[in-house]
């Protein structure tokens, strides 16, 4: 791991040079050579592979994790049966970190209020600047279920004492909750039997303040006679005011998908649901917003689209089809970003289920005329997640090559054109260990984040893992005016794409280096220069900062996949006569690629 000779560096101009070359800031390096020269501590590590559920390894069973990120801020939600004399009764529990996954709460909080050990399930997880929202069906004061709501508004670490009901008609069952938000405004939508146990409808309640009060009626979307058809599955996007709910029922004898939207933030809906489809049988949609775009995507005989390009008003009067098999293709996935939108789907076409998938640039308009296979999988069942930001694409899923299910990552940097040749196990145990299943996954602007399920402690337990990235570790030192120099890393750690070293907060036009570490071992923390040495080096580059005492130097990764997983620590030292010893230190980065 680690080996030195691979990565390049970008910096004087942009000239690539190998690590390794020497610069001539001749104190440095002979203090440099001190240091090395003598025993050190070894600092802490990343943990690449984190149990988030802290009731004790394999204690109890704990699935179907939900995922959410907003800038550092991370959270996951799952079932959980602590509680649970006889281990068949779920609450619902949430960890989060504010460091972009790198810690995490030493103890996880239950989110249901109320007694424990109640029958909660399908847990649904969405963030909004600094707060943080959950929903699930529970049956704690009926047979029936009902649809409940908590929320924190720092960042994870407490919740309200009492959950919010969002169904406001007692007779009948209320399941499969789904939950939006954007802004102030939180969304929730789900199935509903009030009306008829044999004709279910789609039902939302919303909130515009964070979450805060509900409406006291919850609306009904699909406008059909009440109870009528049996309407499946909502799903649910918002941007900014505007908010978009998929679904299929089999209305007038046929399984068909519809659309009902709202601009003002849920307070008034389309008067007629709007169909999408137009062949007599479709299932499971899944739906996207990207601007003024909305995208819908579900299987029938193949993989179809539909999309709006003024916020839901007009519908193409044809769907598109996608995919080129003649085999089943089912329960497909959809993701959008700035123009470009992104299917992923199952299929059999090889005789077996694979991942295959297709992308438009144009907004739907046009799409490849040879779809991708992604992986070549054995038992997929309906566990693969999509997700877009940017350029980046992402598809995880849980399979069993091995003997067991183990979890994947593949990701293209390229808005879909090229993917990695193999994917990424990210599950730590080893090949087939342990079953790993029900992936979910955020994105922020540099990374996946992802979670799961996994049996190596003998009952399932919460999982989570950074594919690829940098993190920052350890305390810097602080020079003139005692400010501490901040290091960073930012854009995706992969193969063959280009990151950026960052320098910030140092003295004005300050001369200094960025020590490079290869390797866990690197991560050290060894007293020098009144500070702390957080990299053992092989190598250093310099580094002049500008007037406002920031530098950025690009940092080109190869396009050698023999660099995945392979880790490198940065520190950043620069001449401060401010700082003690004249030396001042910013904080460590570990970069892991992927």
């Amino acid at each position: 791991m680690g080996d030195p000779t691979r990565l390049l560096i970008a910096y004087d101009g942009g000239v690539l040079r190998h690590f390794g070359k020497r610069n001539s800031m001749t104190r440095f390096d002979l203090s440099l050579a001190v240091v090395l020269a003598t025993s050190v501590c070894a600092a802490a590590q990343r943990t690449p592979d984190i149990r988030l559920d802290t009731d004790g390894p394999g204690a109890w069973n704990s699935n179907s994790p939900e995922i959410a990120a907003v800038g550092s801020n991370v959270y996951v939600a799952w079932a959980d049966t602590r509680n649970s004399l006889l281990g068949t009764r779920f609450d619902m529990y949430c960890n989060a970190s504010t460091d972009g996954g790198a810690t995490w709460l030493t103890q996880d909080v239950r989110v249901n209020a109320g007694l424990p050990g109640l029958l909660s399930d399908t847990p649904r997880l969405a963030v909004s600047d600094a707060a943080v929202y959950v929903t699930w069906s529970d049956n704690r004061y009926s047979p029936n279920r009902d649809i409940r709501f908590n929320r924190s508004t720092d960042h994870g670490l407490t919740w309200q004492p009492l959950d919010a009901r969002l169904d406001r008609i007692v007779s009948g069952e209320s399941v499969d909750p789904q939950i939006a938000s954007a802004d102030s405004n939180v969304y929730v939508v789900w199935e509903d039997s009030r009306n008829g146990s044999f004709g279910w409808d789609i039902y939302l309640n919303y909130s515009n303040d964070h979450g805060q009060t509900w409406q006291t009626s919850d609306i009904r979307l699909d406008t059909d006679a009440p109870g009528s058809a049996h309407s499946h599955d909502p799903q649910i996007v918002a941007n900014g005011s505007s908010v978009y709910v998929t679904w299929y029922d089999n209305r007038n004898g046929q399984q068909r998908v519809f659309v009902n939207y709202s601009t003002d933030g849920g307070a008034t809906w389309q008067a007629s649901d709007i169909p999408v489809s137009t062949a007599s049988f479709a299932a499971v949609p899944q739906v996207a917003v990207s601007g003024s775009s909305v995208y819908v995507v579900w299987y029938g005989d193949g993989i179809w689209l539909n999309y709006s390009s003024d916020g839901g008003v007009t519908w193409q009067s044809s769907p598109i089809r996608i995919d080129s098999s003649s085999a089943d293709t089912y329960l497909p996935k959809v993701a959008a970003s700035g123009s470009s939108v992104y299917v992923s789907w199952t299929d059999r076409r090889n005789g077996r289920n694979d991942l295959y998938f297709n992308r438009s640039s144009d907004g739907g308009g046009t799409w490849q005329t040879s779809d991708t296979q992604l992986a070549v999988v054995s038992k997929l069942f309906n566990q693969q997640r999509l997700a877009s930001t940017g350029n980046s694409v992402y598809v995880t899923w849980s399979d069993d090559p091995n003997g067991e299910h183990d979890v994947f990552l593949n990701h293209s940097q390229d808005g879909g054109a090229t993917w990695l040749s193999a994917p990424i196990q990210l599950q730590t145990d080893g090949p087939g260990a342990s079953f790993g299943g029900e992936p979910a996954i955020a994105t922020t602007d540099d990374t996946a984040l992802i979670t799961w399920h996994d049996y190596r402690d003998g009952k399932l337990d919460i999982r989570f893992n950074i594919p690829f990235g940098a993190l920052p570790y350890g305390a810097g030192h602080a020079g003139a005016g005692g400010a501490v120099p901040s290091l960073a890393i930012t854009g995706a750690a992969t193969v063959g794409n280009t990151t950026s070293i960052d320098t910030s907060n140092g003295l004005g036009n300050a001369n200094g280096i960025v020590l490079i570490g290869a390797g866990p071992a690197s991560q050290i923390a060894t007293p020098l220069f009144g500070g702390t040495l957080l990299v053992l080096p092989f190598t250093s580059i310099p580094v002049t900062l500008g007037a406002t005492g920031a530098n950025s130097l690009p940092l080109t990764i190869p396009n050698d996949a023999a660099l995945m997983g392979e880790n490198y620590n940065f520190q950043g030292l620069l001449l401060d006569p401010g700082a003690s010893d004249g030396i001042s230190m910013s904080n460590a980065v570990e970069l892991w690629i992927g």
